[in-house]
């Protein structure tokens, strides 16, 4: 039988295609197996999940989610232990809160999901105040939560009542943070490129920060309160962006000039000893201890480039979600994990 002409180029390609496919597989398993000596010691890389946008502590568990829904991690193993016990299917889950009544919220592509003595049930009533996606979940000191939209909207969930905010709100548009504070205050980072900024309602009273006031860049993508009331507000879109603190009256904006990766910072978070760490959207993350700057990259062990939240449990271990998996840190009273460092600019 004769062999059509274009037999041995086509067998010649399939056999280079199994050699580079044999090849390109065991690159990556070396590659991993370095990548995990290679790790400081009591650190822990977590994959699947992958994009991990929202973390929670929930009893003996972690609860991470992300682009592919919901998961339950062993806090003590870090085994995968996967979706809770009779959780619908959700996708793109943007933020988690565990409220003081023991309720799990949920902020998903959907709207809202609530967990309620093991039973799940949706809040069709939130898509009326916040069209789209939620995007932002907060509990004030009357128990009320917060709900933020992607798209537009915040609504407020009262003693099973639903509300707009109280007061005049100005536009509330592509909510990416909700911060309920010890005054009493609720702040409101939205992360629009253009349009952003930080709303702050007191008193029945608002207002609105921009760069004009203080901040790197008006597109807000997280925020939180230190332990001496300070307000620390991540942000930034592509290149530009930087940090925040308001304290005192007096806002104090951090950039690359201050020794922060360049371009837009994706999240901030107060460790137990008082160290604030900042997570940048592409260049990894830094560490603020007293004078220092600590750099922590993939390098040095973390899961990605961009750390999207962060939860620490009582015994100092942190957990960060990014957008290639989790880190587990055993972090030692006092101690930071092995990073590279340099001095603030």
């Amino acid at each position: 039988m004769r062999r059509s002409r274009w037999y041995y180029p086509l067998a010649i390609a399939a056999l280079a295609l199994l050699i580079w496919w044999v090849y390109d597989a065991l690159s990556g398993v070396a590659q991993t197996g370095m990548q995990r000596a290679a790790l400081p010691e009591g650190w822990m890389l977590i994959r699947p999940p992958h994009e991990t946008a929202a973390l929670a502590l929930d009893g003996a568990q972690v609860l991470a989610g992300g682009r592919d829904g919901l998961v339950a991690i062993d806090q003590d193993t870090g085994a995968l232990l996967g979706p809770p016990p009779d959780a619908p299917g959700l996708r793109y889950v943007r933020d988690l809160l565990l409220d003081t009544r023991g309720r799990l919220w949920v902020a998903h592509a959907r709207g809202v999901t609530v967990r309620e003595g093991g039973r799940w049930q949706d809040c069709p009533a939130v898509r009326d105040l916040v069209p789209g996606p939620a995007t932002a979940l907060c509990e004030d000191a009357r128990g009320r939560i917060w709900v933020g939209g992607a798209a537009q909207g915040v609504g407020v969930l009262d003693a099973g009542s639903r509300r707009p905010p109280e007061g005049d709100p100005p536009p509330l548009a592509e909510v990416e943070a909700i911060l309920a504070t010890r005054d009493g205050s609720i702040w409101i980072g939205m992360g629009g490129p253009t349009g952003g900024g930080l709303a702050r309602l007191r008193g029945g009273s608002w207002r609105v920060y921009t760069t004009q006031d203080g901040l790197p860049h008006n597109s807000v993508r997280d925020l939180i309160e230190d332990r001496s009331g300070g307000i620390w507000v991540a942000t930034g879109f592509s290149s530009r962006g930087g940090v925040a603190r308001l304290r005192d009256g007096r806002w104090t904006a951090l950039t690359s000039d201050d020794g922060l990766p360049e371009g837009s910072m994706r999240s901030v978070f107060e460790d137990r000893d008082g160290r604030i760490w900042l997570g940048s959207e592409y260049y990894g993350m830094v560490i603020l201890d007293g004078e220092q700057v600590i750099t922590l990259t993939p390098r040095e062990g973390l899961a990605g480039w961009e750390t999207k939240e962060i939860v620490q449990e009582a015994s100092g271990r942190l957990w960060l979600g990014t957008e290639d998996g989790i880190t587990r840190i055993e972090q030692p009273p006092g101690r930071l994990p092995g990073a590279a460092a340099g001095g603030a600019g």
